[in-house]
């Protein structure tokens, strides 16, 4: 509360205490995105806007990621969009650009814990393919003995 003065906020002000409020390692060893969504105005700079974002890392999968989201119902899109460039902003530079799709996916499959690699796509088995020249008159199943003492008999 110490860093909202309505109506601005101290942007990095609430980074740096989401970020000392949530560090825990994670039990996976993975970094984490700690996102708080605010119902409170952002300062852009320019004007004062919803839908608008804040963070200043650029660690992803090195460090924990804190970001800030101003969300109002009515810009649902805008800040789904928000949010989603500030994870590829908070992608290393060094390590990979935002427009390098191919290249970012493999550097968030070499994130410590779940960033898996995609499973390949499992296929059902083909069916068997019949034989050429089927035989006119295949060959008579044999038997089926009966069992050597069947229950309700006994041997005299």
């Amino acid at each position: 509360q110490r860093y909202i003065n309505s109506p601005y906020m101290d942007l990095e002000g609430i980074i740096d205490a989401l970020t000392d409020y949530l560090f825990t390692p994670n039990k996976n060893g993975s970094p984490d995105i700690n996102c708080l969504v605010t119902n409170n105005t952002i300062h852009n700079g320019h004007e004062i806007r919803k839908a608008y974002g804040f963070s200043k890392d650029k660690t992803l999968c090195k460090n924990s990621v804190s970001m800030l989201l101003a969300y109002a119902p009515y810009a649902a899109y805008d800040a789904g969009r928000k949010f989603t460039e500030q994870i590829r902003d908070s992608l290393d530079p060094n390590e990979v650009q935002y427009y390098e799709k191919e290249k970012i996916k493999d550097y968030l499959r070499k994130c410590k814990g779940n960033f898996r690699p995609e499973e390949p796509e499992v296929k059902p088995p083909e069916p068997p393919t019949p034989p050429v020249n089927p035989p006119e008159h295949p060959d008579t199943p044999a038997p089926i003995p009966p069992p050597e003492n069947p229950e309700g008999t006994s041997k005299t």
